[in-house]
Protein backbone atom coordinates (compact mmCIF):
# COMPACT_ATOMS: atom_id res chain seq x y z
CA UNK A 1 0.00 0.00 0.00
CA UNK A 2 2.51 2.75 0.77
CA UNK A 3 3.98 2.10 -2.33
CA UNK A 4 0.67 3.25 -4.45
CA UNK A 5 2.14 6.38 -5.55
CA UNK A 6 4.82 4.69 -8.06
CA UNK A 7 1.96 4.02 -10.35
CA UNK A 8 0.88 7.65 -10.22
CA UNK A 9 4.28 8.82 -10.80
CA UNK A 10 4.76 6.59 -13.46
CA UNK A 11 0.73 8.23 -14.94
CA UNK A 12 2.52 11.76 -14.28
CA UNK A 13 5.81 10.93 -16.50
CA UNK A 14 3.10 9.78 -19.13
CA UNK A 15 1.28 13.03 -19.89
CA UNK A 16 4.45 15.59 -18.87
CA UNK A 17 5.21 16.20 -22.41
CA UNK A 18 1.09 17.64 -23.07
CA UNK A 19 1.46 19.26 -19.44
CA UNK A 20 4.69 20.85 -20.41
CA UNK A 21 2.88 22.31 -23.35
CA UNK A 22 0.16 23.79 -21.61
CA UNK A 23 2.55 25.03 -19.26
CA UNK A 24 4.27 27.06 -22.21
CA UNK A 25 0.84 28.52 -22.81
CA UNK A 26 -0.51 29.38 -19.42
CA UNK A 27 2.02 29.34 -16.94
CA UNK A 28 1.03 30.31 -13.36
CA UNK A 29 -2.66 29.87 -15.08
CA UNK A 30 -1.90 26.22 -15.12
CA UNK A 31 -2.41 25.18 -11.45
CA UNK A 32 -5.15 27.13 -11.47
CA UNK A 33 -6.89 25.30 -13.83
CA UNK A 34 -6.10 21.78 -12.79
CA UNK A 35 -7.71 23.18 -9.90
CA UNK A 36 -10.65 23.82 -11.12
CA UNK A 37 -11.08 20.96 -12.83
CA UNK A 38 -10.15 18.91 -9.76
CA UNK A 39 -13.41 20.82 -8.07
CA UNK A 40 -15.49 19.61 -10.70
CA UNK A 41 -14.79 16.48 -10.40
CA UNK A 42 -15.23 16.26 -6.47
CA UNK A 43 -18.98 18.27 -7.74
CA UNK A 44 -19.63 15.33 -10.10
CA UNK A 45 -18.46 12.54 -7.54
CA UNK A 46 -20.42 14.04 -5.05
CA UNK A 47 -23.53 14.21 -6.88
CA UNK A 48 -23.16 10.37 -7.12
CA UNK A 49 -20.99 9.23 -10.05
CA UNK A 50 -18.84 6.10 -9.12
CA UNK A 51 -15.53 6.50 -9.39
CA UNK A 52 -15.26 9.86 -11.63
CA UNK A 53 -12.86 11.01 -8.54
CA UNK A 54 -10.17 8.38 -9.34
CA UNK A 55 -9.40 10.98 -12.43
CA UNK A 56 -8.30 13.33 -9.60
CA UNK A 57 -5.36 11.34 -9.29
CA UNK A 58 -3.89 12.70 -12.51
CA UNK A 59 -4.92 16.21 -11.68
CA UNK A 60 -4.86 17.24 -8.25
CA UNK A 61 -1.34 15.73 -8.40
CA UNK A 62 -0.86 17.58 -11.81
CA UNK A 63 -1.01 20.57 -9.66
CA UNK A 64 2.55 20.12 -7.53
CA UNK A 65 3.94 18.96 -11.08
CA UNK A 66 2.93 21.75 -13.24
CA UNK A 67 4.50 24.34 -9.99
CA UNK A 68 7.62 22.63 -10.16
CA UNK A 69 7.58 23.81 -14.11
CA UNK A 70 6.87 26.80 -12.82
CA UNK A 71 9.56 27.17 -10.06
CA UNK A 72 12.40 25.81 -12.56
CA UNK A 73 11.22 28.42 -15.15
CA UNK A 74 12.06 31.65 -12.26
CA UNK A 75 8.36 32.39 -12.10
CA UNK A 76 8.13 31.91 -8.47
CA UNK A 77 11.26 33.75 -7.40
CA UNK A 78 9.29 36.56 -6.67
CA UNK A 79 8.18 37.55 -3.25
CA UNK A 80 4.84 38.77 -4.48
CA UNK A 81 4.31 35.45 -6.80
CA UNK A 82 5.16 33.29 -3.71
CA UNK A 83 2.74 35.58 -1.63
CA UNK A 84 -0.10 35.16 -3.87
CA UNK A 85 0.24 31.53 -4.07
CA UNK A 86 0.13 31.00 -0.53
CA UNK A 87 -2.56 33.50 0.20
CA UNK A 88 -5.07 32.63 -2.41
CA UNK A 89 -4.33 28.60 -2.36
CA UNK A 90 -4.52 29.19 1.77
CA UNK A 91 -7.54 31.15 1.64
CA UNK A 92 -9.49 28.67 -1.16
CA UNK A 93 -8.51 25.69 0.85
CA UNK A 94 -10.09 27.51 4.39
CA UNK A 95 -13.49 28.56 2.39
CA UNK A 96 -13.66 24.77 0.98
CA UNK A 97 -13.60 23.37 4.71
CA UNK A 98 -15.45 25.91 6.17
CA UNK A 99 -18.41 26.36 3.75
CA UNK A 100 -18.04 23.58 1.31
CA UNK A 101 -18.42 20.58 3.69
CA UNK A 102 -14.16 19.35 2.58
CA UNK A 103 -12.70 17.19 5.67
CA UNK A 104 -9.86 18.90 7.49
CA UNK A 105 -7.77 15.86 6.98
CA UNK A 106 -5.98 15.88 3.52
CA UNK A 107 -5.88 12.16 3.00
CA UNK A 108 -9.83 11.26 3.12
CA UNK A 109 -9.54 9.87 6.77
CA UNK A 110 -13.02 11.56 7.68
CA UNK A 111 -14.97 10.56 4.09
CA UNK A 112 -15.64 7.48 2.64
CA UNK A 113 -13.25 7.94 -0.29
CA UNK A 114 -9.78 6.98 1.35
CA UNK A 115 -7.42 7.92 -1.08
CA UNK A 116 -9.44 9.59 -3.75
CA UNK A 117 -7.26 12.81 -3.76
CA UNK A 118 -9.86 16.05 -3.45
CA UNK A 119 -9.34 19.37 -4.62
CA UNK A 120 -8.17 20.63 -1.61
CA UNK A 121 -5.12 18.61 -1.59
CA UNK A 122 -4.00 20.20 -4.69
CA UNK A 123 -4.44 24.06 -2.47
CA UNK A 124 -2.20 22.48 0.20
CA UNK A 125 0.63 21.32 -2.33
CA UNK A 126 0.39 25.41 -3.27
CA UNK A 127 0.81 26.64 0.02
CA UNK A 128 3.26 24.05 0.78
CA UNK A 129 5.61 24.45 -2.58
CA UNK A 130 4.92 28.63 -1.74
CA UNK A 131 6.55 28.12 1.86
CA UNK A 132 8.76 25.42 0.49
CA UNK A 133 10.69 27.88 -2.36
CA UNK A 134 10.48 30.94 -0.08
CA UNK A 135 12.27 29.00 2.56
CA UNK A 136 15.18 27.50 -0.39
CA UNK A 137 17.59 29.75 0.05
CA UNK A 138 17.94 30.27 4.05
CA UNK A 139 17.91 26.30 3.71
CA UNK A 140 20.31 26.23 1.24
CA UNK A 141 22.85 28.47 2.91
CA UNK A 142 22.34 26.08 6.01
CA UNK A 143 23.27 22.57 3.98
CA UNK A 144 26.02 24.30 3.03
CA UNK A 145 27.78 23.98 6.08
CA UNK A 146 29.48 20.64 6.39
CA UNK A 147 27.28 19.16 10.16
CA UNK A 148 23.80 19.76 8.50
CA UNK A 149 24.92 18.33 5.32
CA UNK A 150 26.28 15.12 6.72
CA UNK A 151 22.66 14.43 9.14
CA UNK A 152 20.78 15.36 5.71
CA UNK A 153 23.08 12.23 3.32
CA UNK A 154 22.42 9.72 6.74
CA UNK A 155 18.89 10.51 6.77
CA UNK A 156 18.40 9.97 3.04
CA UNK A 157 20.36 6.44 3.35
CA UNK A 158 17.51 5.10 5.66
CA UNK A 159 14.64 7.52 3.80
CA UNK A 160 12.58 4.24 2.01
CA UNK A 161 13.44 2.07 4.64
CA UNK A 162 11.60 4.82 7.28
CA UNK A 163 8.84 5.40 4.76
CA UNK A 164 7.91 1.51 4.46
CA UNK A 165 8.01 0.77 7.95
CA UNK A 166 7.01 3.53 10.11
CA UNK A 167 3.19 2.83 9.14
CA UNK A 168 3.72 -0.56 10.67
CA UNK A 169 4.99 0.35 13.53
CA UNK A 170 2.67 3.30 14.46
CA UNK A 171 0.13 0.45 13.93
CA UNK A 172 1.74 -1.82 16.23
CA UNK A 173 2.24 0.80 18.91
CA UNK A 174 -2.21 1.97 18.51
CA UNK A 175 -2.93 -2.06 19.05
CA UNK A 176 -0.68 -2.18 21.78
CA UNK A 177 -1.95 1.17 23.44
CA UNK A 178 -5.60 -0.01 22.69
CA UNK A 179 -5.44 -3.51 24.70
CA UNK A 180 -4.61 -1.52 27.78
CA UNK A 181 -7.79 0.82 27.56
CA UNK A 182 -8.54 4.24 25.89
CA UNK A 183 -6.57 6.53 28.54
CA UNK A 184 -4.39 7.38 25.76
CA UNK A 185 -7.24 9.00 23.41
CA UNK A 186 -8.33 12.16 22.98
CA UNK A 187 -10.69 14.59 20.52
CA UNK A 188 -8.35 15.21 17.44
CA UNK A 189 -7.22 18.81 17.03
CA UNK A 190 -8.14 19.50 20.69
CA UNK A 191 -5.58 21.78 22.79
CA UNK A 192 -4.96 17.89 24.38
CA UNK A 193 -3.93 16.32 20.56
CA UNK A 194 -1.64 19.09 19.80
CA UNK A 195 -0.41 19.19 23.33
CA UNK A 196 0.42 15.38 23.02
CA UNK A 197 1.78 15.45 19.21
CA UNK A 198 5.55 15.90 19.87
CA UNK A 199 4.97 12.80 22.69
CA UNK A 200 3.69 10.49 19.89
CA UNK A 201 6.47 11.30 17.16
CA UNK A 202 9.21 11.55 20.38
CA UNK A 203 7.31 7.99 21.18
CA UNK A 204 7.48 6.62 18.01
CA UNK A 205 10.92 7.80 16.45
CA UNK A 206 12.02 5.67 19.63
CA UNK A 207 10.30 2.71 18.55
CA UNK A 208 10.80 2.90 14.76
CA UNK A 209 14.87 3.49 15.83
CA UNK A 210 15.70 -0.49 15.89
CA UNK A 211 13.73 -1.51 13.07
CA UNK A 212 15.38 1.07 10.67
CA UNK A 213 18.74 -0.21 12.23
CA UNK A 214 17.71 -3.69 11.40
CA UNK A 215 16.05 -3.51 8.25
CA UNK A 216 18.39 -0.57 6.52
CA UNK A 217 21.41 -2.77 5.75
CA UNK A 218 19.46 -5.47 4.31
CA UNK A 219 17.76 -2.85 1.61
CA UNK A 220 20.81 -1.52 1.15
CA UNK A 221 22.59 -4.48 0.25
CA UNK A 222 20.54 -5.74 -2.56
CA UNK A 223 22.57 -7.83 -4.97
CA UNK A 224 22.55 -6.27 -8.31
CA UNK A 225 22.53 -8.11 -11.55
CA UNK A 226 25.84 -9.88 -12.96
CA UNK A 227 25.66 -7.59 -15.93
CA UNK A 228 25.26 -4.28 -13.80
CA UNK A 229 28.25 -5.75 -11.80
CA UNK A 230 30.38 -5.74 -14.62
CA UNK A 231 29.93 -2.76 -15.96
CA UNK A 232 30.77 -1.67 -12.73
CA UNK A 233 33.69 -3.07 -12.70
CA UNK A 234 34.93 -2.50 -15.81
CA UNK A 235 34.06 1.28 -15.37
CA UNK A 236 36.34 1.52 -11.73
CA UNK A 237 39.02 -0.12 -13.93
CA UNK A 238 39.08 2.45 -16.78
CA UNK A 239 39.08 5.16 -14.08
CA UNK A 240 41.85 3.60 -12.13
CA UNK A 241 43.82 3.23 -15.23
CA UNK A 242 43.09 6.87 -16.45
CA UNK A 243 43.68 7.76 -12.71
CA UNK A 244 47.14 6.14 -13.14
CA UNK A 245 48.11 7.35 -15.87
CA UNK A 246 47.58 11.06 -14.95
CA UNK A 247 49.64 10.56 -12.21
CA UNK A 248 52.50 9.17 -14.14
CA UNK A 249 52.48 12.00 -16.22
CA UNK A 250 51.90 14.48 -13.84
CA UNK A 251 55.45 13.00 -11.94
CA UNK A 252 57.27 13.36 -15.33
CA UNK A 253 55.98 16.89 -15.87
CA UNK A 254 57.24 17.50 -12.46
Amino acid sequence: MPLWFLAVYLLLIAVVPALLVAHERLGLALPAVLLVIAAGIDAIEAAGVPHVGLVNYLVVWGVPTVLGFNWLDGRLDGRGARLGLILVALAALTAAIAWLGYPVSMIGLAGDALNTPPVTLGLLACVQTGIAVGLRTPATRWLDRPRPWAAVVRLNMVAMTVYLWHLTVMVLVIGLLHATGSWWSVAPLSAAWWLTRPVWLFGLAVILTPVIVLLAPIERSTPQPARTRSRIGMMAVAVNIIADNEAKIDGVAR
